[in-house]
């Protein structure tokens, strides 16, 4: 009976220890589990990103800090609601309404993969947002869901610095109109085929306006006066224009614009509305206003061929503005693609960018053509001792074969302004190459240069650079100038000549008798050399007139003390005449057709 009894007491004392053991482990584990959770929750309430919880049913059951800043809604207005009334999601693409935690039970949408939406605040502002959603599972493993976890990140910052660098590439940062490259872009669409081969450009215009006088305005005022006049052009231009035309600045004072939809009415009237409402405005800078102009050069895309590129498009329209400035500028020139004087400068626009790729990418070389003694005999002398002429060609192929003569791109290129950057060219090739011989082929070389050079105060300073650089000796260079060159760029040409010919530089007067023939002037020039121009040199035989000018300039060139060179010499006859009338030397394919220059024993 005691024994039963103690047993017993035992019994309920073990039972009491282990009840209030596993209630304090039950107290312990229950208030690790709060720690936990506030931790969680703070957690949560720290991080920058908005973060939903929702029960398995989609209510939701927690909301932090991050989420009630980007919605507008307060957590304890979103709890307890189902999660699309609490949260207004929709798609970018189509503005549906987004039902993310559905589309993932449905399989329509992949567990944590972010989605770019829009989300409605309760103020009703849309704000770009990154939307993910991920499934909580049944830690035990069962395939129930225990709710879904809604992480939304704002995208707005990227997006407006993707908006804006996208403006910054496409836009001209001065005039804030669209830019060059952005406005090919949309005249190569205006210009595409479409599948059933009809044409886009069928009812599109293409314009290029140039600001007449805007040197004057850069001049007189300074450049920022420029750019607020280029500013207020751009503004003007926009002005009267309809929204889906578009305006862009192509270059310096140069803008362009594409009709889409224009009619051949409507493109007249868009031209002169355009050209009368710049030749009307008034634009100030400081206290001083001033007036300016544009000339209009019109394209209408329908006439161009089919298959025809932007390029060519603004090819036309541009050599239209062009004509419009020289025939007085404030006026619209339509390009008529049947004119001859269009046809021809186009061509020259061609070879323009032709040169530039040609410079870009190497593809100038340089030939070699002897000019010799005429002996008493009238044959020419051995080779040994006379000098020669660098001639310059472009190639258009791989090999030494496919080359193109200057006569053929120098015209374009001294109107577009290349010729000082071609010199360049040809006399620091030459300089570089003489100087890693020891013995030249020839005793002299010749270097045509063009009256931009001439006149380019930069240019004297870049020769005598090249060759302290080279370590080529000045005698060894003779610089060829046209008559007409020389005599229309006075000044510049005389400082040049003496400043090379102290160095030991010779000089050349190239087409004597075909320019000005303002012989008084030729006594300031430090000259060596009359070239006979070679329209004069070719009829000599049969031509009594030809063959007194040249006998009048070898004269004149031996009065001078200069040697005179006979250019065009073709023919064996010629060269007796020339013989006959005491001219030194002679140049032309009968006495040696131009070469590929190589300094070698073989070329000499």
């Amino acid at each position: 009976m005691v024994t039963d009894l103690c047993t017993s007491i035992l019994f309920v004392l073990c039972s009491a220890a282990c009840v209030w053991r596993s209630t304090q482990e039950r107290r312990r584990a229950e208030s690790a589990l709060r720690g936990f959770v506030a931790k969680t929750h703070t957690m949560l309430a720290s991080i920058g990103e908005a973060v939903i919880f929702t029960g398995p049913s989609g209510h939701v059951e927690f909301v932090n800090a991050a989420a009630e800043r980007i919605t507008g809604h307060s957590a304890t207005a979103c709890a307890g609601k189902r999660l699309d009334e609490a949260l207004r999601l929709v798609r970018e693409d189509n503005l549906e309404p987004a039902h993310l935690v559905a589309d993932q039970q449905d399989g329509q949408a992949e567990n944590g993969s972010p989605v770019g939406m829009l989300l409605l605040r309760s103020d009703g502002k849309e704000i770009s947002v990154e939307a993910s959603s991920v499934a909580i599972s049944d830690p035990e493993g069962s395939s129930d869901m225990k709710g879904h976890v809604l992480i939304l990140r704002n995208t707005m910052r990227e997006r407006e610095y993707i908006e804006d660098l996208a403006w910054q590439a496409s836009h001209d940062p001065l005039t804030i109109v669209m830019n060059r490259t952005e406005f090919e872009l949309r005249l190569h669409s205006a210009l595409e085929t479409t599948q059933d081969g009809s044409r886009l450009r069928c009812e599109s215009a293409l314009m290029v306006l140039d600001i007449d006088r805007f040197r004057i305005v850069n001049d007189t005022y300074g450049r920022l006066a420029g750019d607020s006049l280029l500013q207020g052009v751009g503004a003007r231009l926009e002005a009267c224009l309809q929204a889906d035309d578009v305006v862009a600045r192509l270059g310096c004072d140069e803008f362009g614009v594409l009709l889409p939809n224009c009619s051949q009415q409507k493109l007249q009237d868009v031209s002169e509305t355009l050209r009368a409402c710049l030749s009307d405005a008034v634009f100030t800078w400081g206290t001083q206003p001033y007036t300016t102009s544009a000339s209009i050069g019109v394209l209408n895309m329908a006439d161009l061929e089919t298959g025809a590129s932007a390029e060519e498009a603004l090819r036309f329209a541009d050599v239209a503005c062009h004509m419009a400035k020289r025939r007085g500028g404030n006026r619209v020139q339509l390009a008529d693609l049947q004119d001859a004087e269009l046809i021809h400068q186009v061509g020259e626009v061609s070879w323009c960018g032709r040169v530039r790729r040609a410079m870009e990418s190497r593809d100038f070389c340089l030939y070699v053509q002897p000019i010799v003694e005429i002996s008493s005999d009238g044959s020419p002398e051995a080779h040994s001792g006379c000098h020669a002429e660098l001639l310059l060609r472009m190639k258009v192929g791989s090999s030494d074969e496919g080359v193109v003569e200057p006569g053929l791109f120098i015209s374009a290129a001294e109107r577009y302004g290349l010729m000082p950057e071609i010199d360049r060219w040809v006399v620091r090739t030459a300089l570089e190459r003489l100087s890693c011989v020891e013995t030249p082929c020839f005793a002299q070389y010749a270097i045509n240069l063009s009256g931009m050079s001439i006149a380019d105060e930069r240019f004297l300073d870049f020769v005598r650079e090249q060759f302290s650089r080279s370590g080529v000796r000045p005698g060894l260079i003779c610089f060829e100038i046209t008559e007409t060159v020389a005599i229309s760029n006075f000044a510049s040409a005389t400082r040049f000549m003496h400043d090379l010919s102290g160095l030991g530089c010779r000089f050349a007067l190239d087409d004597f008798g075909s320019g000005m023939s303002s012989f008084g002037y030729l006594k300031k020039f430090p000259v060596e050399y009359l070239k006979i121009d070679g329209s004069f040199v070719i009829d000599v035989v049969n031509d009594p007139v030809s063959c007194g000018i040249v006998a009048a300039i070898n004269d004149m060139g031996h009065a001078m003390k200069c040697k005179t060179i006979a250019e065009y010499v073709g023919s064996p006859e010629v060269l007796q005449v020339l013989r006959g009338l005491g001219v030194d030397r002679a140049q032309g394919y009968y006495v040696g057709r131009p070469i590929p220059w190589v300094e070698t024993e073989r070329t000499c």
